[in-house]
């Protein structure tokens, strides 16, 4: 059997999850050729635009640079994406007497090591054609690799990510729709079901997988490319029914919702569309997974008061520092010895997070915004709870007025005893910005040297977990309606009935402790000790980072 396996490409750099995801892509392909039996003539082919060229180490692999045009040509976006057309993709299998079998998966699709056997062994069966659904399979933190997702059972996907058709079955219409937004395989999906003589959704069988759950296409900065996909869809449904007749299209899932838009004259709501595709997409394993949420903070940035909005909806658990806090001695140990010395030693937090989930009802959201969870459990959560969704909330505050704040309690100064058992100076030895002890001019140094190393832990935290939901959040638009109503839709759960009411209850949890310890200090003159810690340390990569995520290089 010949086969001819298309993959959309894209090339280094354009994006940050597929640069982790195409090479274990490709490894677990070529792990698959190698087992496979020889009677199988396997081309694999990355499609890709002429200038986004891959490296790929394995000869098996054709180069296929011929998509030219994106979706960027067909109109302008607010945020703008150069993202492949499906028709062109398709387009790139070519002439059909050259293989007996096409097959289509993502660049973030990687497969089993008998897939090639197990397509095979579906057309001896009958089937013409066929969508496998992948299962989603969780990184063990930083230490994962192709044995650990192969042999992992993971979680089932309803989304269609894989298909494979003989090659007469290629949709000769799919629209304008394009790769990387939602909706973009229902016009395949519905074209193989009206016209292949066996077609089947496989979703019990684990032939695929996909590493995280990152959900980008949910963004809601994308909703006009959802806009731009919904009205080709309803092209290819009026296309279809024009060819199989109205009683055959509406019977298709999901289509009925562009039907009744046709025939009225409108165009279908995305968010309701949405909304529909989510539920029926979403397996019943999936639905009883735990969700939890944690939030990565410097603390002084208005994390307590997020622990009382999200405990505010009835579907979260939420609370700010959760026992053990994991302070003091946890901190220590991690910043003197690192976080691979102290990994077993910090499970306690895990046992503990165990035993909170007996108290909660089944759906409901555990929920923990401690400034803790970067700097001491967050290795060990990800590491023990691979298979559970996980949200966070990168909670952001001027850090100007955050230094200011630490100031004003004597964070780093001699008069407060509490901090270190807070925070990690960047003097210690494992801090993730590192100042040597000579180098300090005064308090402001520690602050802003902490602050930096906050920004690039959570940084390095972010590269490590692409299946987290991550969410980025600024302390001022939390303290606004229209901003608490984002994160709750970032984080797909219903907002609090008395939403307004709760935001006004929004106050300064640190008053009492301000009353002891209250060194006032100008928004200037911090800004000034800003300059003067740039102009000494501007050349380290995390503080210009730093600088511009805050634009802080003009002060």
């Amino acid at each position: 059997m010949r086969i001819r396996h298309i993959i959309p490409t894209v090339g280094i750099g354009i994006s940050e999850d597929l640069d982790r995801a195409q090479p274990i892509t490709f490894e677990s392909i070529d792990r698959a050729i190698r087992v496979s039996d020889s009677r199988l003539d396997i081309d694999v082919c990355a499609v890709r635009f002429a200038d986004e060229p891959i490296p790929c180490p394995y000869p098996w692999l054709r180069d296929l640079p011929v998509l030219e045009q994106s979706i960027l040509d067909l109109k302008s976006f607010a945020w703008p994406r150069r993202l492949p057309l499906m028709r062109d993709v398709l387009g790139a299998f070519g002439g059909t007497d050259d293989f007996d079998l096409a097959v289509l998966t993502n660049a973030d699709i990687a497969i089993q090591p008998l897939f090639y056997e197990l397509i095979e062994d579906l057309v001896s069966r009958g089937h013409d054609a066929a969508s496998i659904t992948r299962r989603t399979v969780q990184p063990r933190f930083s230490r994962s690799s192709l044995a650990h997702f192969t042999s992992t059972i993971g979680a089932p996907h309803g989304g269609h990510d894989c298909f494979i058709m003989q090659p007469s079955l290629i949709p000769p219409f799919v629209g304008d729709v394009a790769l990387g937004v939602r909706f973009v395989a229902r016009p395949i999906l519905w074209h193989l079901m009206l016209n292949a003589r066996n077609f089947q959704t496989f979703s019990d069988i684990h032939a695929t997988f996909h590493v995280g759950n990152d959900r980008q296409w949910t963004n809601p900065n994308y909703a006009d490319y959802d806009r731009h996909n919904l009205d080709e869809v309803q092209r290819v449904v009026d296309y279809l029914a024009e060819k199989h007749g109205d009683v055959a299209v509406d019977r298709l899932p999901g289509a009925w919702d562009f039907r009744k838009a046709s025939r009225q004259g409108q165009k279908v709501n995305v968010a309701h569309v949405a909304a529909r595709v989510e539920r029926s997409e979403t397996p019943p394993a999936t639905k009883m997974a735990r969700r939890m949420i944690f939030s990565t903070n410097t603390e002084r940035s208005g994390s307590q008061f997020l622990s009382l909005l999200l405990d505010a909806t009835p579907t979260i658990s939420a609370a700010h520092e959760r026992m053990p806090q994991m302070t003091g001695h946890w901190l220590r140990e991690v910043g003197h010895l690192g976080f691979e010395a102290t990994f077993e030693a910090r499970q306690q937090k895990v046992e503990v997070i165990r035993k909170d989930f007996e108290e909660l009802r089944p759906s409901e959201i555990y929920a923990d915004t401690s400034h803790m969870f970067v700097k001491t459990f967050a290795d060990v959560v990800f590491d023990a709870f691979e298979h559970h969704t996980i949200s966070i909330i990168d909670l952001r505050r001027n850090p100007i007025d955050v230094a200011r704040s630490f100031f004003a309690l004597d964070y780093f100064g001699p008069r407060n005893k509490e901090w270190p058992n807070w925070m990690l100076p960047p003097t210690a030895a494992f801090a993730p910005f590192r100042l040597q002890a000579d180098q300090i001019q005064s308090q402001f140094d520690l602050i802003f040297g902490y602050l930096v190393g906050i920004a690039a832990r959570t940084r390095h935290l972010r590269s490590l977990t692409p299946q987290a939901n991550w969410i980025d959040l600024e302390l001022n638009d939390l303290s606004t309606s229209e901003g608490a109503q984002r994160l709750f839709e970032q984080l797909r759960v219903k907002p609090p009935m008395d939403l307004t009411q709760v935001l006004s209850k929004k106050s300064n949890l640190k008053t009492a402790r301000k009353n002891i310890i209250n060194q006032d200090v100008s928004t200037e003159v911090v800004a000034a000790h800003w300059r003067s810690f740039f102009e000494r340390f501007g050349d380290d990569l995390e503080v210009q980072l730093f600088a511009r995520r805050h634009n802080l290089n003009e002060l």
